[in-house]
């Protein structure tokens, strides 16, 4: 393997602009879970399962006996690329309603939230940080992803928000003081670079004009979807949700070498904007920015020309979760 090159043979030069500009790089597999929603039994639809299976879901509010459903539907037709992450098929995950009465932890997010990378459903972050929650509490927690490859901060604003205020709305109506909407999950944030003219600029002149105001557009749009999106979620009467909003990871390597600078500054920009926007909303940033970095072959799936996280680096993500919930111990291999 040459200095400039992946495992795979593959240039670090194409994975940055797989970092850079992911409408042409990356279209994993999306995954939107519905648990216990308004129609009857939970609708839980994926395009990472090749068909239909049929699975026992937790789902609050619901008895033991209702099953929800995983309905394959086709991913959206993108351009072929060597890059395009394989899809991520689901596992089962089923908790005991013993106790009758559940919180919900929604996640929302990009292909991250997804699980893509991991070799399973519930290796991906949101899969790990469910299961210790529910280790931690004693108790079964329900899960709601919305999450979904390839979605930007304005996607999730306009697309995964509105089912979540519908479940947190269908909690506060249902006259059960003891069940709610506890944890939400935001991650967003890479995939706003989509098609980003002013990237194209920066990889000629990093500090050029034309870079610095075109990433400044982008970090304002970014700042203020994730404020919509956290000012919602706060929004209205009874319990509110705790609401930990993730930060972008680097993936900084010393084979990137000139691009390097590049990553540095979008990554450093970006993650200005974001935690801007939840110190604003006081919610829990959880910054995962330096657990990549120098060790993205350990943490990803960049030796098969793939920059999503892998299950070590989903559950160092978990990790992340975890320790800004208070609990320090690491989520097990």
């Amino acid at each position: 393997m040459t200095p400039s090159t992946t495992a795979s043979g593959r240039p670090y030069a194409v994975l940055l602009l797989a970092v850079l500009l992911p409408a042409v790089a990356v279209s994993g597999a999306a995954i939107a879970i519905v648990v216990s929603g308004s129609e009857p039994g939970g609708k839980v639809t994926s395009a990472a399962t090749p068909a239909s299976v049929e699975r026992p879901l937790p789902a609050a509010g619901i008895g033991s006996d209702t099953r929800s459903e995983i309905q394959a539907t086709p991913p959206a037709q993108t351009e072929p690329s060597t890059m395009t992450a394989p899809p991520v098929p689901p596992t089962e995950r089923k908790s005991s309603d013993a106790d009758g009465n559940r919180d919900v932890y929604i996640a929302l997010g990009d292909s991250l939230a997804a699980g893509v990378g991991a070799s399973s459903f519930d290796l991906g972050y949101v899969g790990v940080f469910h299961h210790r929650l529910e280790l931690i509490e004693g108790r079964p927690i329900s899960l709601l992803n919305l999450g979904v490859s390839g979605a930007t901060s304005a996607e999730i604003l306009a697309d995964q928000l509105p089912g979540a205020l519908r479940e947190i709305q269908r909690l506060r109506d249902d006259g059960d003081p003891t069940t709610s909407v506890s944890v939400v999950t935001l991650n967003a944030g890479g995939n706003d670079l989509r098609g980003a003219l002013a990237l194209w600029a920066c990889l000629s002149d990093l500090f050029g004009e034309t870079c610095l105001t075109g990433l400044n557009v982008i970090a304002d749009e970014l700042r203020d979807n994730l404020e919509s999106i956290i000012d919602l979620l706060l929004d209205g009467p009874g319990e509110v949700p705790t609401v930990y909003l993730m930060n972008l990871y680097s993936l900084s390597d010393e084979r990137m070498e000139s691009f390097q600078r590049v990553l540095d500054l979008v990554t450093a920009m970006l993650n200005e904007a974001i935690v801007d926007a939840g110190d604003r909303a006081s919610v829990i940033v959880v910054d995962v920015s330096p657990i990549f970095r120098g060790r993205a072959e350990e943490l990803t799936n960049v030796a098969t020309a793939d920059i999503h996280p892998n299950d070590a680096g989903h559950r160092e993500l978990a990790g992340a979760l975890l320790r800004a919930a208070g609990n320090q111990q690491p989520p097990e291999g």
